[in-house]
């Protein structure tokens, strides 16, 4: 029996039907969803975004204040379906195994996420973090198309 949902977002297209999905879920079986974004660390922003700019934030504080627009639009979409959602965001230098860790510590019992996401290289039917996200789980993961 699900108790709780956990739905990734990336504010990519694939991933706003993933909270759709996730939503109906929700609200039909009356059980909780978090909506989560990661914030892949390690990375830096400076020189590839703004090369020509004096003050250079670091990437975390943009990665940050993208991940609250992106959550807060993806929170919007669940609550108009009359899903009971909360969002929360989390850090790693793979997607896919900072998903499966925080659902397996926080004890999800099922995981939606989008085909394909926003990242630089995008595969034909399925992306990699998707696919690599089935691997890690330790729960069902619903990959939405």
């Amino acid at each position: 029996m699900l108790k709780k949902i956990l739905v990734c977002t990336d504010g990519s297209e694939d991933s706003r039907k993933a909270v759709l999905y996730a939503s109906a879920f929700s609200k039909a079986l009356n059980i909780p969803m978090t909506i989560l974004n990661v914030i892949l660390t390690g990375e830096t922003l400076a020189g590839m975004i703004f090369p020509f700019t004096e003050e250079i934030k670091p990437a975390d504080e943009i990665a940050k204040r993208e991940s609250e627009r992106i959550l807060q639009e993806s929170r919007s979409v669940a609550e108009a379906e009359g899903a009971t959602c909360d969002t929360k965001v989390v850090a790693g230098t793979q997607v896919s195994k900072a998903v499966a860790a925080y659902a397996e510590k926080e004890g999800y019992d099922l995981i939606a996420v989008g085909s394909r996401g926003l990242g630089a290289f995008k595969r034909a039917a399925i992306g990699s973090s998707s696919i690599n996200l089935v691997n890690y789980a330790h729960c069902p993961v619903i990959v939405v198309r």
